[in-house]
């Protein structure tokens, strides 16, 4: 064997302080935020300090089911911070804070917070569904994008349950409470 194999088996792990909560692959415990912790570049994915660095992916450890709407809610925490940043450098610290305070967020931030309390209930939904395993907000590698939920069931896999709410109105009768279908794509 070469040296050159030996390194590309290896994963370029690197330390660094987190900047988003996450969940270590080998023992699945949560990393908050400013957490050092061991980034692999390749899967992008974290490992805590505490778990041996010969410990391999796979060996035993519990598959992490995930955290359903995770992705989602941590955008609308982005674009919520975004959106005060701009606010208050436009407007000056007080008067942006004021306008932030009397205005409501706008639509478009509104549907992450929404969809990510979707991807909630749909989990709590599948959770009590017997003879299934249900993977939450899965990274697609090489993307921006995720799957929202992997339901692994006797009957197959099926894949990226996408949840969107809505209402339902007919002229004369009261609204309908929302509720999560599946995609038909």
């Amino acid at each position: 064997m070469m040296q050159g194999d030996s390194a590309a088996e290896q994963p370029a792990l690197r330390r660094l302080r987190l900047r988003y909560e996450g969940r270590c692959v080998l023992c699945g415990v949560v990393l908050p935020i400013r957490t050092d912790a061991l980034y692999d570049d390749q899967l992008r994915t974290v490992r805590c300090l505490a778990c041996p660095a010969d410990q391999e992916e796979g060996t035993g450890a519990p598959i992490d089911a995930g955290v359903p709407g995770f992705s989602a809610r941590r955008e609308f925490e982005r674009r919520v911070t975004d959106r005060e940043a701009r606010v208050k450098d436009r407007f000056g610290r007080r008067l942006g804070g004021v306008i932030l305070a009397l205005t409501d967020e706008p639509q478009s931030l509104r549907a992450w917070a929404r969809g990510s309390q979707g991807e909630q209930d749909l989990a709590k939904a599948l959770a009590q569904v017997d003879g299934v395993r249900v993977l939450h907000d899965r990274s697609v590698p090489g993307t921006r994008g995720n799957i929202d939920h992997l339901v692994i069931a006797t009957a197959g896999l099926f894949v990226d349950l996408v949840v969107k709410p809505f209402v339902l109105r007919q002229p004369g009768r009261a609204r309908q409470p929302a509720r999560a279908l599946p995609d038909p794509h």
